[in-house]
């Protein structure tokens, strides 16, 4: 599978400060996002699959984790400071919560 990393948490986090920041400037409210992984081998098998753990070494839910951490930072108090979870249960993509 493939892992995140610090890194890759690293620039998806600065992505969703841009986000924020175009929000505002133009008078919208904004939600960060937060995905705990998936692995969609079962419908497209030649992919490898962005494992739910950071690194090889690290524990299962700890992708979920770091981006939540870092979620936390960028709610927007007029939308309740709410933070979207990107799982919808999809159960063929293993991203059920």
């Amino acid at each position: 599978p493939r892992y995140a990393g610090q890194s890759g948490v690293e620039w998806f986090r600065e992505k969703q400060f841009w986000w924020r920041k175009n929000a505002k400037d133009n008078g919208c409210a904004f939600m960060p996002t937060v995905t705990p992984g998936y692995n969609e081998k079962g419908v497209r098998p030649r992919l490898d699959p962005m494992s739910r753990k950071l690194t090889a070494g690290s524990e299962f839910g700890s992708l979920f984790e770091a981006l939540l951490d870092n979620a936390m930072q960028l709610t927007d108090p007029s939308t309740g400071d709410v933070i979207m979870v990107n799982s919808w249960n999809e159960w063929h993509e293993d991203t059920q919560i």
